[in-house]
């Protein structure tokens, strides 16, 4: 038989199909490791989801940390991973990509994971008689004092006035109860005003008892006592507008404008026609009218005994406001504009509280368009869900460039143009204590410009010490390891000063790193 030691070269496609996929098949794999632990204990979490996405997947890889908290991929192609973690009655972590390299361990050591906490309690008139329907909400205590600003729940008590706020981060919180005579009119109910209360009876959130949820995970029997209050007529007219011609229907809204409460009165009727409150106590407000779903501050309203009879309701109209969030950077020399979907974006009127805020997320094109803002206030900018690695560089509006926060707009029909950057750099190092040990830590970045505030960033040292903190735009900052977060007292200036001789000073270059090992602050 004939042997022709040459292949002929139809067999060649046929033989590489065959010897590729084996070659790709040797190549190294990679692997993934972390371990979840509870905020509360020491306990390892177990049944934590964990997903990767990206790197050309058609569907995520899908994990579970075993009853200590382990986790393990253990054969990933090499390839930058999107990581994102979800288990219940735990706060989802921020998602962070993950680079896995033929033939290496990727470990990410401890991740802590924190659980939501919960406080519970009841509302109850001075006489002892529950308030059904009352509104309970939360103001967080930072730098020592309840902040106006970070408002958050809209919970309802129960017919026996009770009522629980899930879902709450690790912290201290002024808890505050009100109550508005128009739920009485439509349940039947004697009607009976209470005016905004903290915890456990007062008007003044810092002067009330704090309810501590930072190393406890439910806090109960939190009873607030409302005063009821005599209330008074309040009747006017509302005047016609473009944004509330004659005849269109306005809801008007009555608020305390220190304390970010629900309302406490409400009516609807007619631009061009008379409207009533019936029972308002004495107090300074604030009034709101609601038209064509479009939102204005009215003027300030000051009641005393007697009511008001004759208020002329007028003010500016609501305006549309437009915002175009963009990440810029620099491809192959070149500049590079794209839009940046799904981030939020809120407006806020800190003396309105909830009702002087208007938020929204970007579409695919990167905008966001409403209507509901007051022509000629000013609002202060806050963000969510940036895309990974990108950092806020400028907020544009007209002629006015700012690159210092807080940002700030004033509505009128002029777009908000929001300009996100990818070239930040990177913090990383080891935290030590005073004989030499590696010890986890509480790390805060804090800018040369303490009135930059969206420049602060924080980050935890690990249990070797270990941090690193990502998309930090380029400047000069102090690093700081605390032994925990006291109530981002961080932000206050003089606060620091006491650490700045365990500070370390660190400057940040476009896309560069820099390395440190931080002095360990024990914080009483």
């Amino acid at each position: 038989m004939n042997h022709n030691p040459q292949l002929k070269p139809s067999l060649l496609p046929i033989l590489l199909l065959c010897v590729l996929p084996c070659l790709a098949q040797t190549e190294p794999k990679g692997t993934l490791r972390a371990r979840f632990l509870d905020d509360l204990s020491p306990q390892g979490v177990g049944k934590v989801r964990v997903s990767l996405s990206g790197a050309g997947l058609r569907d995520p890889l899908i994990a579970e940390s075993d009853a200590s908290g382990n986790l393990s991929f253990p054969t990933l192609a090499p390839a930058t991973y999107r990581m994102s973690v979800d288990k219940a009655e735990y706060f989802a972590p921020d998602t962070r990509d993950v680079v896995i390299a033929a033939g290496s361990t990727n470990n990410l050591g401890e991740l802590t994971l924190v659980r939501k906490r919960r406080i519970s309690g009841t509302v109850r008139w001075q006489d002892g008689e529950p308030v059904p329907t009352a509104t309970v909400q939360y103001l967080p205590v930072v730098v020592g004092n309840a902040q106006v600003e970070g408002v958050g729940g809209f919970f309802r008590t129960n017919e026996r006035g009770e009522y629980s706020m899930p879902e709450l981060r690790p912290g201290r919180y002024a808890i505050f109860a009100s109550y508005s005579g128009n739920y009485a009119q439509v349940s039947g109910l004697p009607l009976r005003m209470g005016l905004p209360s903290f915890y456990p009876s007062g008007s003044n959130p810092d002067a009330g008892g704090f309810v501590d949820v930072r190393t406890q995970a439910s806090v109960s029997d939190i009873a607030i006592v409302l005063q009821e209050k005599p209330g008074f007529v309040v009747e006017g007219r509302v005047e016609p507008s473009s944004a509330s011609p004659l005849g269109s229907e306005v809801s008007l809204i009555l608020l305390t404008p220190r304390t970010p409460s629900e309302f406490v009165a409400r009516a609807v009727t007619k631009a061009g026609e008379r409207f009533k409150f019936l029972s308002v106590p004495e107090g300074e407000y604030v009034l709101v009218s609601n038209s064509r779903d479009l939102q204005r501050r009215v003027q300030p309203l000051v009641v005393g005994t007697g009511g008001l009879r004759d208020v002329r309701v007028t003010g500016p109209d609501a305006v549309p406001w437009q915002v175009t969030v963009e990440v810029e950077e620099t491809v192959e020399g070149q500049r590079k504009l794209s839009p940046a979907p799904g981030v939020g974006v809120r407006g806020r009127a800190s003396d309105l509280g909830q009702y002087g805020m208007s938020s929204g997320r970007t579409d695919a094109k990167g905008t966001f368009k409403t209507a509901d803002v007051a022509a000629g206030d000013k609002y202060v900018l806050d963000f969510r869900s940036l895309p990974p690695s990108t950092y806020v560089y400028s907020v544009t509006q007209g002629p006015q460039v700012q690159k210092i926060s807080p940002f700030q707009f004033v509505a009128s029909t002029e777009p908000v143009r929001i300009l996100l950057h990818k070239d930040g750099g990177s913090v990383s190092g080891t935290v030590f204590l005073d004989n030499g040990s590696a010890t986890p830590a509480f790390v805060v970045l804090a800018p040369k410009n303490r009135k930059d505030t969206l420049r602060f960033l924080t980050g935890m040292a690990a249990k070797d010490g270990t941090f690193n903190i990502t998309a930090i735009a380029p400047g000069a900052y102090d690093l700081f390891a605390f032994s925990r977060d006291d109530e981002g007292w961080y932000h206050d200036e003089e606060y620091l000063k006491r650490y700045s001789g365990r500070s370390a000073t660190v400057v940040v270059e476009a896309n560069g790193a820099v390395s440190t090992q931080p002095k360990f602050i024990a914080v009483p």
